[in-house]
């Protein structure tokens, strides 16, 4: 069941919020002509306020380089703020100076192969099989040597009487 919308008076609730913190997602990049982020801005609580999609493009896509402080600096005049602190620097793994290894050494079920094709100078052909076994084919029907006991009967009728009659002299 559909609950109705009514409509109102327009009024405002006006709510303060206060942004500390943001974040930057890529939703594009195209090489050699600029990016499109997706700029997350939040509360002290890393809840987010709001939402903004910024287009860094021409000479601005240029000045980027390899630095990506560059992102945070111009999102944040472009939409007029300010960093606490200007250089931002991605969380480092944490590196002990003992290296981790297993009790037990581990070695792999199946061998392991190259994931490259091993390529040699001269192509590989492979042979033809021979056959020896070839059945002769022949139109003329093959006739034993030796006689058999067996009367050969045509295939077709033929006017000869199969009774002999012996004439009354």
């Amino acid at each position: 069941m559909d609950t109705p919308i009514v409509q109102l008076q327009p009024y405002s609730i006006n709510t303060t919020r206060i942004v500390t913190n943001m974040t930057i997602k890529v939703i594009k990049i195209e090489l050699f002509k600029g990016a499109t982020l997706h700029v997350i801005l939040m509360d002290a609580q890393n809840g987010i306020v709001d939402t903004k999609i910024v287009d860094i493009t021409g000479e601005d896509y240029k000045q980027w380089g390899g630095d990506d402080n560059f992102v945070y600096q111009y999102i944040s005049r472009k939409m007029n703020f300010n960093l606490q602190n200007p250089t931002v620097t991605p969380d480092t793994p944490v590196i002990t100076d003992t290296p981790v290894t297993p009790d037990t050494p581990v070695t792999p079920d199946t061998p392991v192969t190259p994931d490259t094709p091993v390529i040699t100078d001269t192509p590989v052909i492979p042979e033809t099989p021979v056959i020896t076994d070839t059945p002769v084919i022949t139109d003329t029907p093959v006739i034993p040597d030796t006689p058999t006991d067996t009367p050969v009967i045509p295939d077709t009728p033929t006017d000869t009487p199969t009774d002999t009659e012996t004439p009354i002299v």
